[in-house]
Formats: C-alpha cells, sequence, structure tokens
C-alpha cells in the first residue's frame, strides 16, 4: 500500500469545511457538483465516472486532453480529475489551460508514477490533490477527492468574501448614516 504523499502534505494544511451543498441538475436530480475525468485508460475513465456517479456527481468523461478542453469550453465544472500522463499534452498543460478556461476549478492529479517531486510540482502549480492508481480503494479516492472539493470550495468562498468585505463596510456605514449632507460625502 502506497502512502498518497500530496495528499497528505496538502491535508495537513486544510482546515475542516462544511459538507457539500447539493444543488439540481437540469433533469431535477440532487447534484454536489459537476466532475470532468480526463484519462487515456477508459477503465479508469469509466471506474472514476461511476464512483463519482454513485456519490452525486454529474460526470462528463474524457479520453483526450482534447475531449476535456472541448467539455470544459462548454459548461461550468466544479472537479476536474486528470491523469498527469497524456499522450497528446501533459496533466500539467492541461490544467493550466483548464484553469484559464475556469479559474475555480478544483482540480485533482491521477498518476501511477507519484513521486514527491511530482507531489510537491502538482500543489505549487495549484492541484487541490493527488491520486495515485491504483487507488488504495474506491472510498479512499471518493474521500480525497471530497477533500479536494471541500478545500478548493473553502479557498473559493474565502477569497470571494474578501473581495466582499469592502462593499459591506461601506454598505453599513450608509445605512447608519442619518444626516444627508454627510450620506453625500460617504458617496
Amino acid at each position: 500500500m502506497r502512502p498518497n504523499l500530496a495528499y497528505n502534505l496538502q491535508e495537513s494544511m486544510r482546515r475542516a469545511s462544511g459538507p457539500l451543498r447539493p444543488s439540481r441538475t437540469e433533469s431535477g436530480a440532487v447534484s454536489v457538483g459537476r466532475a470532468l475525468v480526463v484519462d487515456d485508460e477508459p477503465e479508469i475513465v469509466r471506474l472514476c465516472s461511476r464512483l463519482l456517479s454513485k456519490a452525486g456527481y454529474e460526470v462528463t468523461p474524457a479520453e483526450t486532453p482534447a475531449e476535456g478542453l472541448s467539455a470544459l469550453r462548454d459548461r461550468p465544472f466544479d472537479l476536474a480529475l486528470l491523469d498527469i500522463w497524456l499522450p497528446e499534452m501533459d496533466g500539467f498543460a492541461l490544467m493550466r489551460e483548464a484553469l484559464a478556461l475556469q479559474p475555480e476549478l478544483a482540480v485533482v492529479f491521477m498518476t501511477g508514477y507519484g513521486t514527491i517531486e511530482t507531489a510537491i510540482r502538482a500543489l505549487e502549480e495549484g492541484a487541490a490533490g493527488l491520486l495515485l492508481k491504483p487507488f488504495e480503494s474506491n472510498e479512499a479516492m471518493l474521500r480525497q477527492v471530497q477533500q479536494a472539493y471541500d478545500t478548493n470550495r473553502a479557498r473559493r468562498d474565502a477569497a470571494r468574501s474578501r473581495i466582499l468585505q469592502p462593499i459591506f463596510g461601506l454598505t453599513e456605514a450608509l445605512f447608519s448614516e442619518t444626516e444627508e449632507s454627510s450620506l453625500g460625502a460617504r458617496v
């Protein structure tokens, strides 16, 4: 059994975040989010798609980087599972293009050739996690994906709060002002 070094590094920095908030798909089914799976091994794509679907994700499978990028151009995703070693384009280049298209995307790399250097590079370049193939267990894979998704969501929420904080402060000041002459000076 191989330790998942990249995810252990990230997990030590992770703070507890709340459970996923389900949403509704166009068909009305409950979905925890949209996931894209890109791997050149059809069996891995099918396995990940099946597991993520059972966990409540709306999954789009892709066996080439071109298919994955096309899907990213067509619709928003919350999560992308990307193989690092793909024939047409490596996973790092695919992640850069994916994040250029969808900056809030949580990217989890999958690899059968995990090293500490790969783990560090993945985290430095913006990945939310790294899964080693073959997966330790289906449950462990889903747990790591969930943690990466939650961590990314918490990071996005914190960034939005920082952006909105000045607006909230101004709104509070405007509502607390009772004199019209002072109100004009604040705006």
